[in-house]
């Protein structure tokens, strides 16, 4: 059995496509319950992203995390100090 490839199932997921294709996944979802599956999750995913769209977290939340961030100076170890501890630890295993 050829089975859907996972754009098509996440497209049928999200109710995407047209009509005549829409029917054709269904009746192959009617006898694979692979493909099924996949689309029982991606469809939950689906719902999830559309509820979490319209979130929005309240403002003391976000000062609150402003403020932590401010805090937190991260190391400013430039891609060259990177790149050389990088090149460093692949040479110190040879």
């Amino acid at each position: 059995m050829n089975h859907l490839t996972i754009w098509q199932l996440a497209d049928f997921a999200r109710g995407l496509g047209d009509d005549h294709g829409r029917s054709g996944i269904d009746a192959h979802l009617a006898g694979c319950p692979r493909c099924e599956r996949v689309v029982r999750v991606l469809s939950a995913v689906a719902f999830t992203a559309r509820a979490e769209a319209g979130y929005e977290p309240p403002e003391h939340v976000i000062r609150y995390a402003r403020a932590l961030y401010s805090l937190h100076k991260p190391e400013s170890a430039g891609l060259t100090r990177l790149i050389g501890k990088l090149v460093f630890d692949t040479g110190s295993r040879r």
